[in-house]
């Protein structure tokens, strides 16, 4: 009796630990995965697909500008609801053009385009998501402003290689890019304008189709935080306003 007791315990703790498992996975998956990568994870596993690799990828980051300011003087419910909206609005266009969310931080959002699942065509994916974010996030950051505060997008893309893979434990699985192409996207994003998107040289090389409704122009090299030389940068303008 104490024996089959014995076993029938460790069938239970076993069976808890699978489902624990399996959703983390589940959750893992629907909350950063494009829908096409969440597809091969459920055919060929966790572990095959999201096994460190080096790839060459675009990383596209974008956040709010004068969020700091605005949360500060609304109801904390308030602006909640509206991250919760926010976050519903680009979740939504980085599935369109197969982004996967690496990271969100306050009003900040990290997407990689070209992993887990190297494509050839990342850059134009990241060209075409920046444009979407900018004509269809604005939108919603104006239903919230008021009067004395202003929302508003900065957006920074860039092309290059990266190291990337899942690091973490069993109580928390993360999906890491490690590279200067992230840190050069997340700069460039703290350089954006209000409603700007600006991107690295690589990224403009890599483009092949650009938006039909867009158009690069050339910006001065810019000195960016953590980079010991200039970044030749550009942005794109809307060709119709």
């Amino acid at each position: 009796a104490y024996t089959t007791s014995t076993g029938l315990m460790s069938l239970l703790v076993g069976a808890v630990q699978y489902h624990v498992l399996e959703g983390q996975k589940g959750g893992f998956m629907k909350r950063f995965m494009a829908p096409q990568v969440a597809d091969l994870v459920r055919r060929k596993g966790l572990q095959h697909t999201m096994a460190s690799d080096t790839l060459d990828i675009s990383v596209v980051a974008c956040d709010v500008r004068g969020f700091t300011r605005f949360a500060e003087a609304m109801p904390s419910r308030q602006v909640i609801q509206g991250l919760r909206s926010y976050y519903d609005r680009i979740g939504t266009i980085a599935a369109r053009h197969g982004a996967t969310i690496k990271d969100y931080a306050g009003d900040g959002v990290l997407m990689l385009l070209g992993a887990p699942v190297a494509s050839a065509a990342h850059a134009d994916a990241a060209v075409a998501l920046a444009c979407d974010l900018r004509r269809e996030v604005a939108p919603l950051l104006a239903s919230w402003s008021v009067p004395d505060l202003p929302l508003g997008m900065g957006i920074g893309v860039a092309t290059g290689e990266a190291t990337v893979g899942i690091v973490g434990s069993v109580s928390r699985l993360e999906y890491a890019a490690v590279g200067s192409v992230v840190n050069r996207a997340a700069r460039l994003c703290d350089a954006a304008a209000p409603g700007q998107i600006l991107l690295d040289a690589a990224c403009r090389a890599a483009v092949a189709q650009p938006p039909a409704d867009a158009r690069f122009e050339a910006e001065p090299p810019m000195t960016l935080k953590g980079f010991d030389e200039t970044v030749a940068a550009y942005s794109i303008a809307a060709a119709n306003p």
